[in-house]
């Protein structure tokens, strides 16, 4: 298991039978993946929010959901934050600390 530094908490490893992500997100997928996590989770916990990261790239490994995180976030009905003006807004509006934290704890995950 990973750990990150700011919470010192555990990450769990993607679950078995889900195959590994073999290859490096983009900049952009990056980018999506901290300000949609902030704007399901930001309010939660390490472990809540790197749920939320699971969640996603665990998508993005299988077929159907779509093989890029922004295809995986944006899809219809999948994600609230992207649908309603508050969510865009706080997609938008990540403070540089929690940005900053939800980079390393993005990392930890995809490690």
């Amino acid at each position: 298991m990973a750990t990150t530094g700011t919470d010192s908490i555990a990450i769990p490893p993607a679950r078995s039978g889900v195959k590994p992500l073999n290859r490096e997100l983009t900049a952009k997928e990056l980018d999506t993946l901290i300000r949609i996590t902030y704007a399901e989770a930001g309010g939660e916990p390490a472990v809540g929010q790197a749920a939320v990261m699971h969640v996603i790239l665990t998508r993005v490994r299988k077929p159907g959901f779509g093989s890029t995180v922004d295809e995986v976030v944006y899809a219809e009905k999948q994600f609230e934050p992207t649908r309603t003006k508050e969510g865009q807004e706080r997609m938008r509006n990540v403070p540089p600390e929690h940005y900053t934290r939800l980079a390393e704890l993005a990392r930890g995950v995809l490690s």
